[in-house]
């Protein structure tokens, strides 16, 4: 099992990454933050103590990310493209929540 403060740590920098250079849509009046599944995938293996899909079960577990039953992503209408697609939905509530509680305690 990994450190929960790394899970912490990592789950806030890749928001902000995804948030700040625009490799997402924000969704469900701006609540969320929906970003490609290979995306967040290729970001969770930069730092390689766990598989990406143990620390997205992780996420998915304590409720970081919005999933639809039996899956890791959510289907997500996208209105730029017209269409509804399988996305990792990021909530933003919890990142800031996690990001306050890191700040107090670095």
């Amino acid at each position: 099992m990994p450190d929960i403060k790394i899970l912490i740590a990592e789950f806030i920098a890749i928001t902000a990454f995804c948030k700040e250079s625009g490799k997402g849509y924000y969704v469900k009046k701006n609540k969320y933050f929906a970003v490609d599944k290979s995306i967040i995938v290729e970001l969770l293996e930069r730092n390689n103590y766990e598989a990406s899909f143990a620390k997205l079960a992780i996420w998915k577990r304590l409720r970081w990310i919005d999933t639809d039953a039996g899956h890791i992503t959510k289907s997500v209408y996208i209105k730029d493209a017209g269409k509804s697609v399988r996305m990792i939905v990021i909530d933003l509530d919890v990142h800031a929540q996690l990001a306050e509680l890191e700040e107090k305690v670095a």
